[in-house]
């Protein structure tokens, strides 16, 4: 579930229903509050954009661990700040959040994980996944050279169990076109 806070979204509220059952598609309804209704429609296909973001639906919410094989590359340590958009002005968040350097210095697994899909978008994309919370911090894409990438910001819920933890945001930028959202 997803519910935005501010911009022209402010109030619209997104339920997402995955179904253990892999083959079943997932159900979609989204909260219109200046119409006070609830629409729902098709699950997306994974390469569609995401509210018009630089995120797909495959990065968000479609993609599941059988859809790529996947292999571990090793642990490091995560030595980024996370991106996020601080040269430009954006309309509806006036003040974006500074970069979080949370995760810098943290033991994460680098993995790669390959698509199965043929023709796609990206051929492969490697993860940096912490080795405590098991949260993904960065993607790297790549399709003939690095063509995207994607940070999360997590924070902790506060709950003795690190797994417990929360979005504060997310940082996407198209290489290919400088486009960050």
């Amino acid at each position: 579930m997803a519910i935005f806070h501010s911009g022209k979204l402010k109030g619209t509220g997104m339920l997402i229903v995955d179904y253990e059952n892999d083959s079943k598609p997932q159900s979609y309804s989204i909260w219109l509050p200046a119409l006070r209704e609830i629409r729902r429609f098709a699950q997306p296909l994974h390469d569609d954009a995401w509210g018009g973001t630089d995120f797909s639906f495959g990065d968000v919410v479609l993609r599941k661990p059988f859809h790529e094989t996947h292999k571990l590359l090793g642990t490091e340590t995560f030595k980024d700040c996370l991106g996020t958009i601080t040269s430009v002005s954006v309309k509806w968040l006036r003040n974006p959040p500074p970069p979080s350097c949370k995760p810098k210095g943290k033991q994460v697994y680098k993995l790669k994980s390959t698509t199965k899909c043929r023709n796609w978008w990206y051929n492969y994309r490697i993860g940096y996944v912490d080795t405590k919370s098991f949260v993904d911090y960065r993607t790297e894409y790549f399709k003939g050279g690095q063509v995207k990438v994607i940070d999360r910001d997590w924070v902790s819920a506060g709950k003795r169990d690190p797994r417990a933890v929360y979005w504060g945001y997310w940082y996407g930028k198209n290489l290919k076109t400088e486009h960050e959202t």
